[in-house]
Formats: structure tokens, C-alpha cells, sequence
């Protein structure tokens, strides 16, 4: 029973996945006559998924924390406010 119950809880997740993945990243929105443009097509959705999900575990929970007490501006914004995948304009 408890496999059952861990088996279960695991499809769970993947459908929530891919729920996700067809409204965030357009998993649904493909017309290929081939196998070959749909692979393609569903790789780049997945990793625009991943890219959003990093992203916005990137964001701090709450955004305004960071620009409180500094300048609103991105520009003169401190690095440790700027997300990680962010190149700094200094190198």
C-alpha cells in the first residue's frame, strides 16, 4: 500500500508539471507533421520551463526587500539585488 501511496504522489507531480509547462511555456502549442520538429519543440518548452521555475526561485519572496533602502533604479541597484544569472555591466 505505501508503494502505491509513493507512486501516486509522484504522478501527481508530473501532471502538475506539465500542467504548468503548457500554460507557462506553451507545451501545447505545436503543429509538426514530424517526430523530429515536436521533440525539438517540446525540448525547448521544458527548458523554458526550467528557465522561469530558476528564475523565479531567483526572486526574493518579497521584492520590494531588496530596493528599500536602495536606489529603485536598476542601474545604481546593489549586485546582491541583481538575479544570479544577471552579468554584472563591470565584468
Amino acid at each position: 500500500m505505501a508503494d502505491l501511496v509513493a507512486v501516486a504522489t509522484r504522478r501527481w507531480g508530473i501532471e502538475e508539471a506539465f500542467a504548468i509547462c503548457k500554460s507557462e511555456a506553451g507545451l501545447d502549442q505545436h503543429q509538426v507533421r514530424r517526430w523530429t520538429p515536436w521533440d525539438r519543440h517540446t525540448i525547448l518548452a521544458m527548458l523554458a520551463a526550467a528557465f522561469l521555475t530558476v528564475t523565479r526561485a531567483a526572486i526574493p519572496a518579497n521584492p520590494t526587500a531588496c530596493t528599500a533602502e536602495e536606489s529603485p533604479s536598476p542601474a545604481t541597484r546593489s549586485p546582491r539585488c541583481w538575479p544570479p544569472w544577471y552579468s554584472t555591466p563591470f565584468g
